[in-house]
């Protein structure tokens, strides 16, 4: 994941930087700072509080680099546009919902860095590992409607398991943003209309026009019969 991690930052205008030891971060003129960690599923499940994770040899590496920056004077902004970047590998996507009290905990907590957890699994990047470049790739893939619906009406499934990890680096890497055409944004309204087919849409057109009337009548009351006739013989004859 951090060679995916590493074309996504490369592409997006990021320097990739090293200090000692090969401690690698990345840097945007001076101005955005980004430092990865990486983690297993086991991790991330066995913490129960901030302080376990705080714990974390990997992560307290990271503290004392950081720390190095900050006493070198790189840049007066490092302290406070510096983001951690924590991956974790799961057997499934769908270990997101079982992980999301930890999740939540960790990005909750902006001590040092602003935090974003990236779960992944093997599957989920099979694709993505091998391609370039990477962003291209990522917003064709992310407008597929189809998956869309899946996670939709199904939520996190392994059958979208790409789709979901493309999907957690548009939400939790702040620099990455969707362009979209002309298509992407088409009316509610043109939709519609697509959809039902121009006979279907002018019945829909005239129940919506309609609707105000239909939902002050009390069907139950004789009084009404005149108008409950006219709004439905207006209906037969759209």
């Amino acid at each position: 994941m951090n060679e995916i991690l590493k074309n996504v930052f490369l592409e997006s205008g990021y320097s990739l930087e090293t200090i000692r030891d090969g401690f690698e971060y990345y840097s945007l003129s001076n101005k955005a700072y980004f430092f990865l960690l990486e983690l297993d599923q086991a991790e991330l499940e066995n913490l129960k509080n901030y302080s376990e994770f705080d714990l974390i040899a990997d992560y307290d590496k990271i503290k004392g680099q950081y720390q190095t920056l900050v006493k070198a004077g790189i840049s007066n902004t490092i302290e406070k546009n510096s983001s951690l970047i924590i991956t974790v590998k799961c057997n499934s996507l769908e270990s997101i919902e079982s992980l999301k009290q930890q999740i939540l905990m960790i990005e909750e907590d902006e001590y040092y860095f602003k935090k974003y957890v990236i779960i992944y699994s093997e599957d989920s990047i099979l694709e993505i590992k091998t391609s370039k470049p990477l962003l291209e790739l990522f917003a064709k893939k992310l407008v597929e409607e189809d998956k869309f619906d899946v996670y939709a009406n199904s939520g996190i499934t392994n059958d979208i398991s790409e789709y979901l990890v493309i999907l957690q680096f548009y939400i939790k890497l702040p620099f990455l943003k969707l362009s979209f055409t002309r298509h992407d944004y088409e009316s509610l309204e043109n939709k519609i209309k697509e959809k039902l087919g121009p006979i279907m849409y002018k019945t829909y057109d005239l129940i919506i026009e309609n609707s105000q009337r239909i939902e002050e009548l009390n069907f139950n009351d004789r009084q009404n019969d005149a108008i409950i006739n006219d709004i439905l013989a207006t209906l037969k004859n759209a």
